[in-house]
């Protein structure tokens, strides 16, 4: 779509966010918007902007909203950087997440969004990923808050379906532009849950490698 099509990165990212937060307040009773705080757990790439633009989008609809961040700002992929950056100017709560275990704020959200590894991730789950990946499912199991994941849930192989060890089980997962080949494979079907495509802007055979 970027190469092909020629839709800028930061589109793409815009539309997969403001899509992924319309999915959700189309379903706010259901996903506990309305009552609780919606902690978006962002990664360092492309996948932690998308959950960037979400968080932004959900707290100007006055959805109460924390912002968890697996890595320093001066460490994210240039995309998720400026988004981040307007975030904070907004003034929405980011809240660094490091290798102590869960922070602050983890026992008052009622539903988690995995922002964490996107469809670039293949092979082992390093730390502190894997640690906060592993504390969101105990504390999603604990109090029954449901997972949505955005694109792929974190450490699942985008195209085999295969996960890797610590990966996050969603209850949703929102699968940017089209189906990724691995969430329709038995086990990528065990870990996504239920899926919904949220379209980009280009339809899908006008996407690059279609």
């Amino acid at each position: 779509m970027i190469e092909e099509v020629g839709v800028p990165s930061l589109v793409l990212m815009e539309n997969a966010g403001r899509g992924a937060a319309e999915w959700a307040l189309d379903r706010a009773d259901e996903l506990g918007l309305t009552r609780g705080v919606c902690g978006v757990v962002c990664g360092g790439g492309n996948n932690g902007g998308d959950g960037y633009v979400m968080a932004r989008h959900l707290s100007l609809a006055g959805v109460s909203v924390a912002l968890f961040e697996l890595s320093s700002p001066d460490r994210l992929s240039s995309d998720a950087a400026i988004f981040r950056e307007v975030c904070v100017r907004l003034g929405l709560k980011v809240i660094p997440w490091g290798p102590e275990g869960a922070p602050e704020l983890t026992e008052e959200v009622s539903c988690w969004v995995d922002a964490v590894l996107g469809t670039g991730f293949q092979g082992v789950i390093r730390a502190p990923q894997r640690g906060a990946l592993e504390a969101i499912a105990r504390l999603s199991h604990s109090s029954g808050c449901p997972v949505i994941a955005l694109d792929v849930p974190s450490g699942l192989d985008a195209d085999s379906g295969d996960p890797a060890e610590g990966a996050l089980k969603a209850d949703y997962t929102l699968s940017f532009g089209s189906f990724k080949v691995g969430l329709m494979g038995s086990k990528g079907r065990f870990y996504s849950g239920e899926v919904s495509v949220i379209g980009l802007g280009v339809p899908v055979d006008s996407q690059a490698g279609d």
